[in-house]
């Protein structure tokens, strides 16, 4: 019997891969002990249990938020198309190509939107951690969004476009609207889908407003754009706007507690004075000199 068990026990214990312990400072969560078993003829290398589980935790959390992303993405173009009153030369706009023209204050600008983009996911990711946790401030932590007010031509649609092909290239693409085509577009639509349309909106990674205050906006579409903000501020989720309207200029065209709700929601760029890069290699052109250009 004596001898039976001994030989079940060695037997045993040849199926057992040998294993090592060790102690060590996480420099995160302090001192672990960690038992690492040899596979295929080398111990696996020492770690965190903790950090282990955290980056688990994490990779799922950026799974989710990427297919939320793209299928609230993707909804929002069978709606609409691929934006609402953008153009396909939208998708060369980036960072590397926007021109600041050798001024500080505009690099500067172009700097923040690109941290804005860059740092999206980590952001995302530290909003779910305080969502999970019970937390009631999780909703400011990627809630604030960008506003580039200035005059014509200054670039300030394509920083926005800049951000969002950014967010599409890291997997959460975000959707461009022109504000005097949305409107136009959410009324046209059916009752059942007017609604889904505006969820949707709310719900985008980041939805770029272009153009807000560009026309005049009747109480229906006041209370619509306000209606958008407020639902993306209640979720949790920024909004890049364009404006060629300072502070005072917006809430008239707006009404006082939509633009403050845009003002309170976003962090102001002062784009007025910026060099105009959209005439900037233009000439003018004459009947005299026009001969070659048909």
């Amino acid at each position: 019997m004596t001898t039976t068990f001994t030989t079940l026990h060695d037997a045993a214990a040849t199926l057992v891969p040998p294993m090592q312990v060790h102690e060590f400072n996480c420099p995160t969560h302090g001192k672990q002990v960690y038992n690492a078993y040899m596979r295929n003829g080398r111990f696996a290398a020492p770690h965190c249990p903790i950090c282990r589980k955290v980056r688990a935790e994490e990779r799922a959390i950026l799974v989710a938020v990427k297919d939320d992303a793209e299928r609230t993405c993707r909804s929002l173009q069978n709606l609409f198309g691929e934006s609402l009153g953008g153009d396909l030369s939208s998708r060369d706009m980036t960072f590397a190509r926007f021109t600041t023209s050798g001024s500080p204050y505009v690099t500067k600008a172009r700097d923040l939107c690109r941290r804005f983009a860059d740092r999206f996911l980590i952001r995302e990711i530290e909003k779910e951690r305080l969502r999970e946790a019970g937390n009631s401030d999780w909703r400011k932590k990627n809630a604030l969004g960008i506003c580039l007010q200035g005059d014509c031509g200054v670039g300030k649609s394509f920083l926005a476009n800049c951000i969002l092909n950014r967010l599409t290239e890291i997997g959460t693409p975000g959707y461009f609207v022109s504000c005097p085509s949305l409107m136009q577009a959410i009324f046209d639509l059916p009752f059942g889908d007017k609604s889904r349309a505006v969820a949707l909106l709310c719900h985008t990674s980041c939805l770029v407003l272009d153009d807000v205050g560009a026309q005049s906006w009747k109480p229906p579409e006041q209370q619509l754009l306000f209606q958008i903000i407020e639902g993306r501020v209640n979720q949790g989720r920024p909004i890049v706007a364009t404006s060629n309207l300072k502070r005072p200029q917006m809430e008239s065209c707006l009404t006082t507690r939509t633009a403050q709700r845009l003002t309170a929601s976003t962090l102001a760029i002062d784009a007025f004075g910026w060099p105009n890069i959209r005439m900037k290699d233009r000439k003018t052109l004459t009947l005299d000199s026009s001969e070659d250009l048909f």
